[in-house]
């Protein structure tokens, strides 16, 4: 269930291609703390779940829980048990499987028990075609130049399906550089949901990672259209790569939270904004699934690569 997002601001340690490590921050003056587990995962990798508590902004305290104890039980009865990495960080002895529903337990001495559910969605070829055009049009009223990228996802009917998706360009010299989008199409129209729209109309009109799910796809492949400003795309590309994850709701949820909360943070940079707004209760809630504490447990298949040659 997502969690007021009134006295939490979220301080991001990210990679795309691992999970993700937060630090929850609380400027309530009764120091009072709150649980924090985030852990993202997927097949091949083992379980790396972070533990904490939340930290005040202004005095330095304790944000450690002592001793707690981690497991995470599998739908078919296996158990995997977890080790301590480093502060914070408890790493498990097994990897993750597609299909699997796991729960995530913590018992904690002075917090109770912490339990979360997620699973790796099976894994399917997704993409089915992927095209580029160069300079493809051209907005008198920017004096900029739009490159676009269509690509057609095979959809199953009956299933809903979260995405993640980024565009990455690669150099002959093996150099990987993301390319941040301007517009999301579907069948021609804004893609209601996504929080990339509202990124697009907002003053910052980039970002380098798009959401979607097949809920409004009409057709068994469906073509999606995405729009980036020429000069974000390196004059020594090679080679456009489409990567697309496919995730569990609990990850698409999460991530779209998160996103929409940046946006509205970059929108009101200032210092006004830092001093008075950031904890206000209009923010984004950020989406949590962890019962019990703040944070999130959320699965996502290895990803799903499509290749465009533009040299």
């Amino acid at each position: 269930m997502p969690q007021n997002k009134t006295f939490f601001l979220l301080i991001i340690i990210s990679l795309f291609f691992s999970s993700c490590i937060h630090k929850i921050y609380n400027i309530d003056t009764n120091n009072e703390q709150t649980p924090v587990v985030n852990c993202l995962f997927t097949t091949d990798s083992v379980f790396t779940v972070y533990i904490g508590l939340t930290s005040n902004m202004y005095n330095q305290i304790d944000d450690s829980i002592t001793n707690p104890n981690v497991k995470i039980v599998s739908e078919n009865g296996d158990t995997l048990y977890f080790h301590k990495k480093e502060a914070h960080i408890f790493i498990s002895d097994s990897v993750a499987k597609q299909g699997v529903n796991y729960k995530l337990i913590v018992e904690t001495s002075n917090y109770g028990i912490l339990t979360a559910q997620s699973k790796i969605p099976l894994q399917s070829k997704k993409i089915d075609t992927a095209s580029f055009f160069e300079n493809y049009f051209y907005n008198p009223n920017s004096n900029t130049l739009f490159d676009k990228i269509n690509l057609t996802i095979k959809n199953e009917v009956n299933e809903v399906n979260y995405y993640e998706a980024v565009v990455l360009s690669k150099t002959e010299a093996g150099t990987i550089n993301g390319i941040p989008f301007d517009k999301l199409y579907f069948s021609e129209n804004y893609f209601t949901d996504c929080p990339i729209i509202e990124y697009y109309q907002s003053d910052n009109k980039t970002g380098n990672s798009l959401l979607f799910n097949n809920l409004n796809f009409t057709d068994q492949f469906q073509e999606i259209y995405f729009y980036c400003t020429v000069y974000n795309i390196p004059e020594e590309t090679k080679y456009l790569i489409i990567n697309l994850k496919q995730t569990s709701v609990d990850y698409y949820l999460y991530r779209k939270s998160l996103l929409l909360n940046t946006i509205q943070a970059n929108n009101n940079f200032s210092i006004n904004y830092i001093l008075n707004n950031t904890f206000r209760e209009e923010n984004t809630e950020i989406y949590s699934n962890i019962t019990g504490g703040l944070g999130i447990f959320a699965g996502y298949n290895c990803n799903e690569n499509y290749i465009i040659s533009i040299n």
